[in-house]
């Protein structure tokens, strides 16, 4: 990645869309939350956005 951002910057566009875009789906949701939260997914019941 060759882009430059100033410090106050938090996320490049292109990735808060993709993101937003992968979050959107609920079995990719839970993984995502599993993986982060270190727990198994077949402890999530539900996620909502």
């Amino acid at each position: 990645m060759n882009e430059t951002f100033s410090d106050d910057f938090i996320m490049s566009p292109k990735v808060d869309f993709v993101f937003k875009e992968l979050m959107s789906n609920p079995k990719v949701r839970k993984g995502f939350l599993s993986a982060v939260l270190n727990i198994k997914d077949t402890d999530i019941k539900e996620t909502i956005l």
